[in-house]
Formats: structure tokens, C-alpha cells, sequence
């Protein structure tokens, strides 16, 4: 959702001084309906439509919730869980589905039109299945299958259907290692990490021609990429000796700037989670404070940090507010609130 600009009077006003004043963000917490529980708002696009996931005594389910407030739920398939998690600009939504039977994950397309299209990566197997998190503007999706022996590899899946299988240099592989896509930007280009034989993350880009590089910020212990934009700059997270997570953006041919938002904890296990980027850099996450509740930030390009604190939100240990993506050009971003109850509800914030 676009910030707003109030102009008194008419162009004159502007000549005798009149000011011009920006709306303050707002925050709007939601429940999808027949929600028990559990609403995870996951992704938004510069439309303002969301998507998620939300509970009942049934499972999962799907939602997407447009810009003016209406529900859209949906199921993939009849007796399992069904987990939306990213939607692009023309409404197509992605994620994966959990048939109860068997509790292995399948990943899913829906179209606008909510024709629903099913895959599996190739050489998927095992518990993992196939888990897709993400969709480009033009289709494209991706994410993250394990195949029969436990490791990991990246997938891009294209508008056609085609799948690509992403291995990057150096991913281990054991049970556990290999290599995970966090995110795809509006052009296709991906971004995420892959874990070594040491159990080590360590951060990569891949640009839609294939060609992939891999980096790690400097003194870092581990190094996880979470985001990309269209314009190639990847943000993240990574931690130190100490085992704290710090945010840091990766600008250019390994240019690197790193922070600490507001609430971060100084000690292991807290600190900033870099989680989502947009096209004007502005970076979105979350901290871990020294009681191990959560607050949402926002970055701005110049280094600006905002906390982002839902009302209900709860603060003891593993409650609070968790951004979890920011649109890509309006900046509006979403995510949960955990309240003092351990129930989680969707929320958005506007610029």
C-alpha cells in the first residue's frame, strides 16, 4: 500500500508555506475466518493482496486476503494441509500441500483464475518432499526438495512447468546439507544458501541464466542470504563466534554493509534477522531480544532502522511480532503476531 501525501488547499497552498504530511504506518491485525488459533500472513504484493496460511481442527488451509479485506480460502487437495506462501503480481500464489497420509510435502501453483497445478522436483523422496516458497512475477517458482537420502537442492520451476535442479558449489552431501533457495526477485533471479559438510551455511546468487556465485560476509561464522531484488542486491542474515545473528546486505561483487536493529539480544540464539528486501533496498526482519521475544523491523536504503511492534503482541519467550516480507515496491509488509497466549495472528503494516 502506497504511502499517502495530504496537500492543503491547492497548488498555491504550497506557495504560502502549507506542509506537506506523510501518513503514519498502520498496523492492522486479522484473523483468517474460521481461524483456530493460527493465521500466518507470508507474503504481499504491491497490490495489497495477501497470502498465508491459517489453522481449524481440520489442518491448514489456504487464504489470500485482498487489499480491501476480502477472503479467498482454498485447499489443494482433500484431507491434508495446505500452505500458501508466496504470491506475485498478477495474483498466482505458491506453496505446498501435505496430504495426512503420508506427511510428505508436495509443492503447488494456483493460478489467478485458481487453477491449481501440482509437482513434485525430480528425484524428490524421503520426509522432505517438495517445498516451494516463492513465485516471480512471471510464474516462475522455486524452493527446496530433499531427495531419498536427506539432502537438499534448490529447484526453480518455470512458467512451463520445466524444472531446474540448483546444486551449489560446495553444499554438502550428507542428511542435511546441500542447498536451499530463500527467495526469487521479480526477473527470476534467486538467492539462498547452502549448507557444507561442516554444517556451515554460506550464502549464494543465482541469475536467471544459471550462473551462480557464492560469498559469506567477512569474519562471519555462517552466512544465510534471505532476499533478492530485482536490482541484485541480497540481504540476510549471519552469525558470529558467539553464536548472535546479525543483518547485513550484500551490495555488490561482495560489498557487504551489516546491522543491528532496535530489541536485537547480544546473546546466543538472539540478534537481527535480515528476511526480505524490495526495489528500493528497503530491508525487512525481525530481532530476538534478551527474553527471546520477537520485534519486526524495517531498513531503509540509508541505513534507517524502525521497529515494528503489532498491538497484542505478547513478551515473554517466543511471543511478539515477526516480519516476514516486505512488497516489492510499495514497501507494505506482513507477517504474525504471537500474543501472550501463544495464539498467532496475521498482520500488515502500511508505510
Amino acid at each position: 500500500m502506497a504511502s499517502s501525501l495530504r496537500v492543503c488547499a491547492a497548488g498555491f497552498g504550497l506557495m504560502l508555506g502549507a506542509t506537506v504530511a506523510q501518513a503514519a504506518p498502520t498496523i492492522v491485525v486479522f484473523d483468517a475466518p474460521g481461524a483456530k488459533g493460527e493465521t500466518s500472513a507470508n507474503t504481499v504484493n504491491d497490490a495489497g493482496d495477501i497470502t498465508g496460511y491459517y489453522a481449524t481442527k481440520k489442518g491448514l488451509h489456504g487464504f489470500i486476503r485482498s487489499a480491501e479485506g476480502d477472503y479467498t480460502t482454498f485447499d489443494v487437495a482433500r484431507k491434508s494441509d495446505t500452505l500458501a506462501y508466496a504470491i506475485n503480481g498478477g495474483g498466482a500464489v505458491a506453496g505446498w500441500y501435505t496430504p495426512h497420509a503420508t506427511n510428505v510435502p508436495h509443492g503447488f501453483v494456483r493460478q489467478a483464475n485458481g487453477k491449481v497445478e501440482k509437482f513434485d522436483a525430480p528425484g524428490a523422496g524421503g520426509r522432505f518432499g517438495t517445498q516451494c516458497f516463492l513465485i516471480s512475477d512471471d510464474g516462475s517458482a522455486a524452493g527446496t526438495f530433499g531427495d531419498i537420502g536427506g539432502v537438499l537442492h534448490g529447484f526453480v520451476r518455470a512458467p512451463d512447468g520445466a524444472i531446474t535442479v540448483v546444486d551449489a558449489p560446495g553444499a554438502g552431501t550428507g542428511v542435511n546439507q546441500g542447498t536451499y533457495i530463500a527467495n526469487i526477485a521479480a526477473n527470476g533471479d534467486t538467492t539462498g544458501y547452502y549448507i557444507d559438510e561442516n554444517f556451515v551455511d554460506h550464502g549464494f546468487l543465482r541469475k536467471n541464466n544459471g550462473k551462480l556465485v557464492t560469498f559469506d560476509v567477512p569474519g562471519a561464522e555462517s552466512t544465510s542470504a534471505q532476499a533478492i531484488n530485482i536490482k541484485g542486491v541480497a540481504a540476510g542474515y549471519y552469525t558470529d563466534a558467539n553464536e548472535v545473528t546479525h543483518g547485513f546486505v550484500r551490495l555488490a561483487k561482495d560489498k557487504f554493509a551489516t546491522f543491528d536493529a532496535p530489541n536485537s539480544g547480544t546473546l546466543a540464539g538472539e540478534g537481527t534477522v535480515g528476511y526480505g528486501i524490495n526495489r528500493q533496498g528497503e530491508i525487512s526482519g525481525f530481532t530476538v531480544d534478551q527474553g527471546f521475544s520477537y520485534h519486526g523491523f524495517v531498513r531503509s536504503r540509508s541505513g534507517r532502522l524502525k521497529a515494528v511492534d503489532a498491538e497484542g503482541a505478547g513478551t515473554g519467550g517466543n511471543q511478539g511480532t515477526v516480519v516476514q516480507a516486505i512488497a516489492p515496491d510499495t514497501g507494505e509488509v506482513v507477517g504474525f503476531v504471537i500474543d501472550g497466549q501463544g495464539a498467532m495472528h496475521g498482520f500488515f503494516r502500511t508505510p
